[in-house]
């Protein structure tokens, strides 16, 4: 999951900020919840990586409501209000990914180990 929602991560890509392109990033930030949801709950030795996933997906969901509420702004005048409210709803949905990444790679760490804890001898 979290090497699925990094490759298509919005900081990778680079095109004009229409209202549709936020619509879509905001739609593919989501997908981590969508996916953690549908893993379904996790066993007892599991809970702590599901608890630190879930985490990474709340971030990456945070960062897709501030590309929706960019999209629900559009283009804003200079200068005024809602410029300042889209700059950082903008700013906001490109650095909650960031922390979400790196939940996500803390909640792999914490599989691997739990797969070495787990492996037979």
């Amino acid at each position: 999951m979290h090497q699925k929602i990094d490759k298509e991560r919005v900081a990778d890509d680079s095109p004009t900020l229409t209202a549709g392109t936020l619509r879509g990033y905001a739609t593919m930030l989501r997908g981590c919840s969508r996916e953690l949801s549908r893993i379904g709950p996790p066993s007892d030795r599991l809970r702590p990586v599901q608890e630190s996933a879930k985490k990474g997906c709340e971030r990456y969901d945070a960062g897709a409501k501030c590309f929706a509420d960019a999209a629900e702004i559009g283009v804003p005048i200079a200068g005024t209000a809602e410029e300042r409210r889209f700059d950082r709803a903008i700013d906001c949905g490109f650095n909650e990914p960031g922390e979400g990444s790196r939940l996500l790679a803390e909640a792999l760490i914490k599989g691997e180990q739990v797969k070495k804890a787990t492996a037979p001898s």
